[in-house]
């Protein structure tokens, strides 16, 4: 299991090895993290990448009592799209919690190769807006 991220402890949730992983151009990214939680159940209900906001696939990632919980591209995925987080760069990750108090860390952006080559391979991108705000027209 590599080990490339930063971590930090908010509250009862100490949080590991986060990192994310980017094409090239940095428009897309899936975020590795892991969470151990020494306290009552918990969840995390969305990250914020940048100035992008995003969710855990099926929604909060539940972080049982006493237990562990994960988000990589083989379990719970927590893909953003415009991150602008190109390889190479640090972004701020903010993670915000059910319970426990937010948390922030610069996490490292990786290419996707090595450990990571396959890591955006299932990512789906959203939905377009079919029904974009209206735009001020000048004449």
């Amino acid at each position: 299991e590599p080990a490339d991220g930063v971590s930090t402890d908010t509250g009862d949730i100490a949080i590991r090895n986060v990192l994310l992983v980017a094409d090239e151009e940095g428009e897309v990214a899936t975020l590795f993290a892991t969470f151990a939680n020494e306290g009552a159940p918990d969840e995390l209900n969305e990250v914020r990448i940048g100035e992008r906001i995003a969710s855990p696939a099926g929604g909060p990632l539940e972080i049982p009592e006493d237990g562990y919980a994960q988000l990589r591209p083989d379990d719970v995925r927590l893909d953003v799209f415009g991150a602008d987080a190109q390889p190479g760069q640090f972004v701020d990750v903010e993670f915000v919690f059910q319970e426990a108090p937010r948390a922030e860390v610069q996490a490292l952006v990786q290419r996707a190769e090595g450990d990571y080559a396959t890591a955006l391979d299932d990512i789906e991108e959203p939905t377009p807006n079919l029904y974009p705000s209206p735009r001020t027209v000048s004449r």
